[in-house]
């Protein structure tokens, strides 16, 4: 049962069908009773996790992910490496579709997105989000627009924290900025490049999580992302603040609409200064670079089977060739073609 802040009926002087009630009664009135009831038809339940509809209802979602750097606060820039590297610095497309009330990883989806980090922040990662109907069309202006934007926000959390090769449990092993951070990127218009377009960043302000870039402060680590969106009744803002990226108000998680959460598994397998090994590797001819482990120091070993683990490679030579033509490829640093 809604209780309507101004008036049930809309401008037409009709009250909405049964089913179907209007955003604006939605986004301004308080729910009284929300009662769910499972019902069973012929043995089969039709229980299912339904959005609360004040949401927008998209039938799918893509998020890409680029490995760069930073020309500014915002101004994030995708790094160019060689064509012959096959897993350093690797980017990623991930497709979600919304089944029953749940995001659904497409079968294609990387099994675990593995990035590089950097204990001091010198390493960045773009997250761009973008959302689909059932034709197809773009429809992340529904979250972006039209006042729209002062209800929606992303948020960004860590769950299951675990070593990975390599690595080790630490302290600050939780979901909190002291294991990584988050910066709101979003531009007006939404869709537009502060680099190409000239597009205002807004984000920090107005932050929404359309894209952004994460900097991940402790490697060797797995952990699971969890990508939540939520719409406030009113607006996400208070005394004129929004909440972090990865700490929603406990009034927020409890009162306000949110989507069901995207789960992202995740691998930082390594820093990105340990790209960077013994000159040895680089003044060895890549047709003679050696498979053999005593060949390696340790340091480099830790590094190397660090990709491997990550990767799912079973030959040391096939990772080592990977950080040879990373140093010695050709790759124009300014030829990345994606920009905030």
């Amino acid at each position: 049962m809604l209780h309507a802040a101004e008036s049930k009926f809309g401008d037409d002087g009709k009250p909405s069908p049964f089913y179907n009630p209007a955003r604006k009664l939605v986004s301004t009135g308080q729910w009284d009773i929300n009662v769910k009831l499972p019902i069973t038809i012929d043995g089969q339940s039709n229980e299912r996790a339904e959005l609360d509809p004040s949401l927008f209802n998209p039938a799918k979602a893509v998020i890409e992910i680029y490995n760069g750097h930073l020309h500014g606060p915002h101004a994030f820039h995708q790094n160019s490496i060689p064509k012959e590297v096959k897993y350093i610095g690797r980017n990623y497309k991930l497709t979600y579709t919304l089944e029953n009330g749940k995001w659904i990883a497409d079968a294609q989806n990387a099994k675990s997105v593995n990035l590089m980090g950097s204990n001091n922040g010198h390493y960045v990662s773009a997250f761009v989000i973008h959302y689909y109907d059932k034709a197809g069309h773009d429809i992340t202006s529904q979250i972006t627009e039209n006042g729209e934007d002062s209800h929606y926000q992303h948020f960004f959390m860590v769950d299951n924290i675990r070593p990975s090769y390599g690595g080790k449990k630490e302290n600050d092993d939780v979901n909190s900025p002291k294991f990584f951070s988050y910066f709101y990127c979003d531009t007006t218009p939404w869709n537009k490049t502060n680099h190409f377009d000239g597009a205002d960043f807004t984000g920090e302000k107005n932050p929404i999580g359309v894209k952004g870039y994460f900097k991940f402060l402790h490697t060797h680590k797995q952990f699971n992302l969890e990508i939540r969106l939520m719409r406030a009744r009113n607006s996400k803002f208070k005394d004129g603040k929004a909440s972090g990226f990865c700490a929603p108000s406990g009034s927020q998680l409890t009162d306000e609409a949110w989507m069901p959460t995207i789960n992202v598994p995740m691998n930082i397998y390594m820093d990105s200064d340990e790209r960077e090994v013994n000159d040895k590797v680089y003044n060895t001819d890549f047709d003679k670079l050696s498979n053999d482990a005593k060949d390696y120091t340790q340091k480099d070993l830790t590094s190397i089977r660090s990709l491997m683990e990550a990767f799912g490679l079973t030959n040391l030579k096939e990772a080592v060739l990977d950080f040879w033509w990373n140093f010695k490829g050709d790759a124009n640093p300014e030829a990345g073609s994606f920009w905030f």
